[in-house]
């Protein structure tokens, strides 16, 4: 059974163009920025032949499951 979320956290997910970030020549499939209300930092996940993970924080980061929910 599901559970209702009472208080939705308010996460924005944006995509971006890996080309466009960082370049023609980039392998990284995706490129997502997750912000949470409240936190001055933006989580920046990646998608490439290493699987996916948070630029600072690793495949471990709550980021990277947002990512993955959004593309």
């Amino acid at each position: 059974m599901d559970q209702l979320e009472f208080f939705p956290i308010d996460v924005r997910v944006t995509a971006l163009d890996p080309r466009a970030a960082l370049g023609p020549h980039t392998r990284v499939r995706g490129l997502w920025q997750v912000a949470w209300p409240g936190e001055a930092r933006v989580h920046l996940v990646y998608h490439d032949r290493h699987g996916w993970y948070c630029e600072e924080h690793g495949p471990a980061c709550r980021a990277v499951a947002w990512a993955q929910a959004s593309g």
